[in-house]
């Protein structure tokens, strides 16, 4: 029961702090045939070359204020998470600093949401610091600063971390220390999205760039899709095409698989009849070629040897490779945190998905 002794005691200033790793629960893990299906999606989408689905993601880069790129969705989602934790801090503080039992509404049993929340920092949390064993005593930890920091699976006592990637509400307060022992302006704690999501759609959209240029996908692609909601990535492609009405590699366009209606220039003709009036072939291909080092090429308006950017494998994300808990579902004691790793990397898939039944 997740309003059983421990937290009752909890919310009456007698206990300890409920709340640890062992009694968290990755909501994914309740999808396991939604998030296998999601992370084939994602796995077609990040690993292929040239394929034109990468273009039905609109990823966007860290700064925008897109609200309808991944950048901006996911590092709000985080950090609306990490400020839920850090206001629950911030509270439970400032009671306790006036000399009360019980520390705002973390430790209001009307409003257990606040307290069950804390498993947040499970799956949005990274903790940037590490315990400076030598200057730290039992009741007061001194840390200092680690990049990139340690993902949820990684927290616990060595981090100077009680309740594993449960960060309770004092601890979400600590700030390091710099190379002055002055407490750095910024806490420990922070987002995932800065250690490993962020990187992530970084190289998704570098490849956006990279096959635009580095293949004929320019071609096949429409305009319509999400990828080109990024003016940047419309303007090159547009310009792309234009180049490609007189590159030696217009002959190896298949014809039959650009899009129909496809606008193009004025819009006094289709895309698909530009490139049939710059010679292509209608009935497919026409010109065998050969790439750098005499490869057999499928075309590219810009050759090159450098590979495309790779999509690391996010094995670092929430929950990612914990073990599975020997003890009884009836006699465990659960908390279910917002959404965890299969989700929230579904999420991203899941929205090629949707893209798919407009392209």
């Amino acid at each position: 029961d997740p309003m059983g002794d421990d937290a009752q005691k909890w919310f009456t200033g007698k206990g300890m702090f409920p709340i640890r790793a062992g009694i968290v629960k990755d909501v994914g893990a309740f999808y396991t045939n939604t998030g296998r299906l999601l992370s084939i999606i994602w796995a077609m989408l990040t690993t292929q070359d040239a394929t034109p689905d990468l273009y039905k993601v609109h990823v966007g880069t860290p700064e925008s204020d897109d609200d309808r790129c991944l950048h901006y969705r996911w590092r709000s989602y985080f950090q609306g998470a990490l400020d839920f934790i850090l206001e629950n801090s911030k509270q439970y503080l400032q009671w306790h600093d006036l000399g009360l039992t019980v520390g705002g509404r973390v430790q209001d049993a009307n409003r257990p949401e606040f307290l069950f929340g804390t498993a947040l920092s499970c799956v949005a949390g990274v903790w940037t610091c590490m315990k400076d064993n030598l200057k730290s005593t039992n009741h007061k930890p001194v840390f200092r600063r680690a990049c990139p920091g340690y993902p949820p699976q990684q927290m616990g006592i060595t981090q100077g971390l009680n309740y594993g990637c449960v960060v309770a509400p004092w601890a979400a307060a600590y700030r390091p220390l710099d190379a002055d022992d002055k407490p750095e302006s910024s806490v420990c704690l922070r987002s995932i999205y800065d250690h490993s999501v962020r990187g992530v759609l970084v190289n998704v959209r570098a490849r956006q760039e990279h096959f635009l240029r580095r293949s004929l996908v320019c071609a096949y692609v429409r305009e319509a899709w999400d990828a080109f909601l990024d003016p940047a990535l419309l303007d090159q492609l547009r310009s792309l095409r234009v180049k490609l009405l007189t590159h030696k590699d217009r002959f190896l366009v298949d014809i039959r698989e650009v899009p129909e209606d496809e606008p193009f220039g004025d819009g006094s003709k289709t895309w698909k009849q530009a490139l049939m009036d710059a010679g292509v072939n209608k009935w497919g291909p026409t010109m065998p070629l050969t790439g750098i080092g005499g490869v057999p090429s499928a075309g590219s308006i810009e050759p090159s040897d450098e590979p495309a950017p790779a999509v690391q494998d996010l094995k670092t994300m929430p929950f990612a490779g914990t073990a599975p808990d020997p003890t009884p579902w009836w006699r465990r004691k659960t908390t279910i945190a917002a959404a965890g790793a299969t989700v929230a990397l579904g999420g991203i898939a899941a929205a090629v998905a949707r893209a798919r039944s407009r392209g």
